[in-house]
C-alpha cells in the first residue's frame, strides 16, 4: 500500500510540475474552424453568419456562460455542440490538459448534456454531438472517439476526457466537471411535474451545476470552465430572466436570442409587418393598419401617438427606440401563421414568450372582414326566453323564408343550461369546394335565456326545434351534438328522428376555436353580425398552457355559450367524413382538422423544408437523421 501511495503522489506532482502551456499544435481561429469543413464537418453553406459572429464573440470574449434564448427553428442546440466541438479542439491542443487544469492525471474529467431523462439526452444533444465527432475529419484522424462506447463519448488520445447524458445533479455528484447543456425547455415540457415543482428542481441542479464546474476549474481570477442554458419561449423562468439580468453586470455571461428568420434571412421575404409582441397587462396584437398602433398606446397608458395617414412600416420606423422593443417585424410569408395564433406564432417564429393566457381574439377586423351583408339573424329577436311556464316554442320565433341551401349539409351544436346560465343553439353550413377551399356559412346563432324563478329554461322546445328543421323545414342535418350537460333523453328522441347525434365537449380542448381562426385567416368563412357571439368571442380568455378557452372571470363578465355552440358545429363539419354525407350531392371528404406539426412549422420557417435535410445530412449519419431531424426542430 505504501508504495501505491507514493505512486500516487508521484503522478501527482508530475502532473503538476509540466509546463502548463506545452502544446502539440496551434489551434486555428475559431472563425477558420466553423468555416471549415474538415474540421467543424459542415460546408460554409451551412454555417449561418449570425450564428458564425455569435459563437467567435463567445469563445474570443472570455464568456463561461452561454444563455440561449429564441424561436423554433434557430439551432439553439446545434450551436451549443459546435461551441462545445471548438472547445474541445481548443483544449486537445495542450499536451496534457491535466496540467493545463492543475489536476492530477488520475482525475476524469467530466462533460454533461442534460436532459428531462436519460433516454432523451441519450437521443438529442448527446446523440448529435456525438455525430458531430464522426463527420468531423479533423476528429476523425486526430482524436478520435471510441465508437465501441455508445453510452459515453471518449477519446483514445485522452481517455480520461469523457461526455455523458444525465437528467439531474447526481448524476454529477462527485465528478470534475468542465461543461455542460441544459436544456430547461425540456424540464417543463416532458417531466410530468408541476410548473412550480420543475422550476425548483431546474434552478437547483443549474446553480449546484454552476458552482460544480467552478470549485473545479477556477484559476485566480480565471474560469476554465463553461456551460451552456438553452430556454424556450414557450417555458421562459423568472430563473432565466434572473440570468439574463445578471449577464448586465457580470462580463462573463453572454446573452444570445436566436430567431430563426434572422438567422438565415434568405429563406424569408425582405418585405415584413409589425406585431406588438404583449406584456404582462397587454395582449399582443397583429398591427394590420396604422391606427392600430394608437390603440396599443391607449391601453398601454401612453400618450405616445403615431400619424394614422402614414403606412405601417413608416410609422414603425418613426417610434422612439424604446417603443420599437416592444414591437416585433416578421416577414410576411409568416402573417397567415400569426393571424391563425397570434401567442403560438409569436413563441415558435419570433422567441417571445408568452404568459399563459390571453384574449382569443387578437384582431378584431379578422371576425369583421367575415360579415357578409346578405347574410341576417333569422329569430325575431337577439335573445330568447324557453320557458317550462308556457306554451311559446321556438320556431314562433323562426323566419323560414331565410333559409338558404336547405340540401347542403348542416350541423348543430348545443351549449346549454336549465337555470342561472343561458343556453347557445348555433348552426353552421357547409357550401362545398370554391377555388380548391373548403367554404362554411354561419346559418344562425342563438342566446336562449333563463326564465325567472321559479321557472326554468324547457330543453324539449330546443329539441323540437331541431327536429322541425329536419322533418317540416328539410334542413340537411347531417351532425347534432349537444354538450355533457344535456339528457340523454333529448338525444335519444332527436335519433330517433333519423338525425345523427353525439355529445360533444369542447371545454378541454381549444382546437376548435383555432379551426375557426384559421378559416377566418383563409377567407373561408361567411358569417353575419351577431352581437351577443360577437361579444362573447372577443371577450373569451385562451388559456394557452392548458390548450383551452374560457370565459373571462369576475361579476358580470359574460359567459361563451353561445360561442361554444358555434364553433361546436363548426367543428362538426369540419370534422365530418364523406360516409357521414352519404345520400347528398355534397358527398365529399372535409378531411381530418389539420394539425400544426413540428415539421409544418419548420416548412413555414424555413420556406424550403430541403435545407434542413441538407444541414442534418453533415452532421449525423443515414441510419439515425430521424433523431437528429427531431433535435433541430426542437432547438
Amino acid at each position: 500500500m505504501k508504495g501505491s501511495m507514493v505512486d500516487i503522489l508521484q503522478t501527482v506532482l508530475d502532473s503538476v510540475n509540466q509546463d502548463t502551456n506545452d502544446r502539440i499544435y496551434e489551434p486555428i481561429p475559431p472563425g477558420d474552424f466553423f468555416t471549415s469543413e474538415y474540421h467543424c464537418g459542415m460546408p460554409r453553406s451551412m454555417i449561418p453568419n449570425f450564428w458564425l459572429d455569435e459563437a467567435v464573440d463567445f469563445i474570443e470574449g472570455g464568456y463561461t456562460e452561454l444563455i440561449i434564448t429564441g424561436s423554433l427553428g434557430a439551432f439553439k442546440t446545434t450551436w451549443a455542440n459546435l461551441i462545445l466541438l471548438y472547445k474541445m479542439y481548443e483544449l486537445f491542443s495542450y499536451r496534457s490538459i491535466h496540467a493545463y487544469f492543475a489536476l492530477p492525471k488520475i482525475q476524469d474529467i467530466y462533460n454533461i448534456y442534460f436532459n428531462v431523462n436519460l433516454t432523451q439526452a441519450k437521443l438529442t444533444g448527446f446523440n448529435q454531438l456525438k455525430n458531430m465527432i464522426d463527420e468531423s475529419r479533423w476528429y476523425v484522424e486526430e482524436f478520435p472517439r471510441n465508437k465501441q462506447l455508445n453510452s459515453i463519448i471518449e477519446f483514445a488520445r485522452n481517455p480520461s476526457f469523457k461526455f455523458l447524458s444525465g437528467s439531474g445533479h447526481q448524476h454529477a455528484i462527485g465528478m470534475t466537471i468542465w461543461s455542460f447543456i441544459l436544456d430547461e425547455g425540456d424540464f417543463f415540457k416532458k417531466n410530468g411535474a408541476g410548473f412550480d415543482e420543475s422550476y425548483s428542481f431546474v434552478t437547483n441542479m443549474y446553480n449546484e451545476l454552476i458552482d460544480r464546474r467552478k470549485s473545479r476549474f477556477q484559476n485566480g481570477e480565471s474560469d476554465l470552465s463553461f456551460s451552456v442554458l438553452i430556454s424556450s419561449a414557450s417555458f421562459q423562468s423568472s430563473f432565466v430572466e434572473k440570468r439574463i439580468a445578471e449577464s448586465a453586470v457580470d462580463d462573463k455571461i453572454k446573452v444570445v436570442k436566436a430567431i430563426h428568420y434572422k438567422v438565415v434571412p434568405e429563406k424569408h421575404s425582405d418585405e415584413k409587418f409589425v406585431v406588438f409582441a404583449g406584456d404582462a397587462l397587454v395582449d399582443p396584437e397583429l398591427i394590420e393598419a396604422t391606427p392600430d398602433f394608437n390603440n396599443v398606446f391607449a391601453k398601454l397608458g401612453l400618450t405616445t401617438r403615431v400619424d394614422v395617414n402614414q403606412p405601417v412600416m413608416e410609422a414603425f420606423k418613426a417610434l422612439p427606440p424604446d417603443l420599437k422593443l416592444r414591437f416585433e417585424t416578421p416577414p410576411v410569408d409568416l402573417r397567415d401563421r400569426f393571424r391563425k395564433n397570434l401567442g403560438k406564432s409569436l413563441q415558435n417564429f419570433c422567441g417571445v414568450y408568452i404568459a399563459s393566457e390571453g384574449k382569443l381574439f387578437q384582431s378584431k377586423a379578422l371576425l369583421f372582414s367575415a360579415y357578409k351583408e346578405n347574410l341576417v339573424h333569422p329569430f325575431s329577436k337577439k335573445k330568447i326566453e324557453l320557458s317550462t311556464g308556457d306554451t311559446v316554442q321556438l320556431k314562433d320565433y323562426f323566419t323560414p323564408q331565410l333559409l338558404k341551401y336547405v340540401e347542403r349539409p348542416h350541423a348543430i351544436h348545443i351549449d346549454g343550461s336549465v337555470t342561472g346560465d343561458s343556453t347557445g343553439i348555433s348552426m353552421v353550413r357547409y357550401d362545398g369546394m370554391v377555388d380548391n377551399q373548403k367554404k362554411y356559412t354561419h346559418v344562425f346563432s342563438l342566446e336562449i335565456l333563463p326564465p325567472p324563478a321559479p321557472f326554468r329554461i324547457k330543453l324539449s322546445k330546443i329539441r323540437d326545434f331541431v327536429i322541425y328543421m329536419k322533418n317540416i323545414l328539410g334542413v340537411n342535418i347531417v351532425k347534432v351534438t349537444q354538450d355533457q350537460f344535456q339528457s340523454e333523453d333529448a338525444l335519444q328522441i332527436m335519433a330517433d328522428n333519423g338525425l345523427n347525434v353525439a355529445k360533444l365537449s369542447i371545454d378541454s380542448t381549444d382546437k376548435p376555436y383555432l379551426v375557426w381562426i384559421g378559416l377566418l385567416v383563409d377567407e373561408c368563412m361567411s358569417m353575419y353580425k351577431y352581437e351577443v357571439l360577437e361579444e362573447e368571442a372577443f371577450a373569451a380568455i385562451h388559456f394557452i398552457r392548458k390548450k383551452k378557452v374560457d370565459h373571462p372571470k369576475g361579476e358580470g363578465s359574460p359567459n361563451i355559450n353561445v360561442l361554444q355552440s358555434f364553433v361546436g358545429a363548426l367543428y362538426n363539419l369540419v370534422m365530418m367524413d364523406s360516409s357521414d354525407m352519404v345520400g347528398t350531392e355534397y358527398n365529399v371528404d372535409l378531411g381530418q382538422l389539420r394539425k400544426e406539426t413540428e415539421e409544418d412549422v419548420m416548412n413555414a420557417v424555413m420556406g424550403n423544408p430541403t435545407f434542413v435535410t441538407d444541414y442534418m445530412s453533415h452532421i449525423c449519419k443515414n441510419g439515425i437523421k430521424r433523431n437528429v431531424y427531431g433535435i433541430i426542430l426542437d432547438s
